[in-house]
């Protein structure tokens, strides 16, 4: 089951989404991606990863054991981000000891930052994220 945080992390990438929708037509959602999202050579166990079309229009899907699928990103060039949290102690609020937490830089957090892109298309596609400390 996914910790608090990583569920936090996704509503609120979700929560982007929806209020980057508010206001704009129908966009044009490309097939689905997947892959794998490492830090070095490691697997990332938990986390978020988002999609930002260049309409601001947005997808996120939540990295479990270093994988996620998106099954409609926005279509065509997208920035990415990628978030993690500690795992929380729902009764303390505090972060867990020996979670599955993998601090990562906080540059990727931000689409203007993290230099992370990939160009969707209409097919299925496999798109690994590498990134570095």
């Amino acid at each position: 089951m996914p910790s608090t945080c990583v569920r936090t992390l996704v509503a609120v990438a979700f929560a982007f989404t929806l209020v980057s929708a508010a206001g704009c037509g129908g966009p044009k959602w490309g097939g689905a991606v997947s892959g794998t999202v490492t830090i070095g050579k490691e697997l990332l166990p938990s986390g978020a990863v988002t999609f930002i079309g260049a309409d601001g229009e947005a997808r996120n899907a939540e990295i479990v054991n270093g994988r996620y699928e998106i099954p409609q990103p926005p279509f065509g060039l997208c920035q990415i981000t990628v978030m993690t949290a500690p795992e929380v102690d729902e009764t303390t609020g505090k972060a867990k000891s020996g979670g599955k937490y993998v601090e990562i830089p906080a540059r990727y957090s931000n689409p203007n930052e993290s230099g992370l892109t990939f160009t969707i298309t209409e097919q299925p596609q496999n798109h690994d994220i590498n990134l570095t400390r």
